[in-house]
């Protein structure tokens, strides 16, 4: 994708899916979501060193947290 668009395309999945089938995605930047575990309290799933952003509950609606400071978020959004 990268290739193509320039874009480093962002990996959203389930901690589970992610440890299991993501295997040579580990440049994306991994958007995870693993309920029921604290902010932040998350570790990576196998191949990646971090998670980009946590999506840690979706009760009553979606959160996140993100190991990136605002800048480098923004900064992710334009590429």
């Amino acid at each position: 994708m990268k290739a193509k668009t320039g874009a480093t395309p962002m990996f959203y999945s389930s901690w589970d899916f992610a440890n299991t089938y993501g295997h040579g995605l580990a440049r994306c930047p991994l958007w995870v979501a693993y309920y029921g575990r604290a902010k932040e309290g998350v570790t990576p799933p196998a191949d990646w060193k971090t998670w980009t952003i946590h999506q840690y509950t979706d009760t009553p609606i979606d959160q996140n947290v993100s190991s990136l400071t605002s800048q480098q978020l923004r900064a992710l959004g334009r590429h």
